[in-house]
């Protein structure tokens, strides 16, 4: 079974609702959806993602413990869940944060990245994206170990598929990820 980890972004320690759109998008037949939540609550992802799939929710905590947004420390545990847990690809939102982290974490695990997608095809590892003022769709061929994707928000609309979610929890030492 394939792992799939979704990059789950909060506001105000309230998960997005867009977040549901990118499990929407993961899901597959074969496929296993993992939500990676970096400090902060796993109980609001669950109760918020298992609807659409997820489950798995993996509660990665670092030493800065949610107090202020590093995208260093949270990139270094995001690629450590993806080595630990054997997620291949990866799904985050286009988004300030995501723009800061998916680049990061695309290149500390040598993968290639596609930003503002409109169509994920994980089974063939390609994606869809609008250029030049979205008036040509481009679709990317990738090929590696890692896939690394920043779905635009909104893009997909969420499909309920109903699912239980256990909450896996995982603590990162920076100064081993470094």
């Amino acid at each position: 079974m394939e792992t799939t980890g979704l990059l789950i972004e909060f506001k105000d320690g309230r998960i997005k609702e867009t977040n549901s759109g990118m499990a929407t998008a993961a899901w597959g037949p074969g496929r296993q959806i993992v939500a990676l939540v970096v400090d902060a609550s796993a109980e609001e992802a669950r109760s918020a993602l298992q609807e659409y799939g997820v489950e798995r929710i993996l509660a990665i905590s670092t030493s800065a413990g949610g107090a202020v947004w590093n995208p260093v420390i949270q990139t270094n545990a995001v690629v450590a869940a993806m080595k630990q847990f054997g997620i291949k690809n990866l799904i985050g939102l286009t988004t300030p944060s995501g723009r800061e982290l998916l680049p990061r974490i695309a290149a500390r695990l040598d993968s290639p990245l596609v930003m503002d997608c409109t169509k994920i095809d994980l089974d063939a590892n390609r994606a869809e994206t609008s250029q030049y003022s979205g008036k040509t769709i481009a679709t990317f061929a990738l090929s590696g170990h890692y896939f690394i994707y920043g779905l635009r928000a909104n893009v997909i609309k969420p499909v309920r598929r109903p699912a239980k979610a256990d909450i896996v929890r995982f603590s990162v030492n920076e100064e081993a990820t470094a």
